[in-house]
């Protein structure tokens, strides 16, 4: 992804479920946060439940 000065991310605070549509992600964007989610930004959140990862970023099977 290439990011320029004209792009601007916004990250919305809230947990959310990423098992969710893009369409029901995209509603998130406009109705909550009150923007066009085709307007070219970048938009992200925070998963509402984390997994628990090694440092090596892959999942730690021996932890669940």
């Amino acid at each position: 992804m290439i990011l320029s000065s004209a792009i601007r991310a916004h990250v919305y605070s809230e947990a959310v479920d990423m098992r969710k549509s893009i369409d029901a992600l995209a509603q998130i964007v406009s109705r909550c946060m009150g923007m066009n989610p085709l307007s070219g930004q970048v938009f992200g959140n925070r998963p509402s439940n984390p997994v628990p990862r090694r440092g090596d970023g892959f999942r730690d099977r021996r932890r669940a």
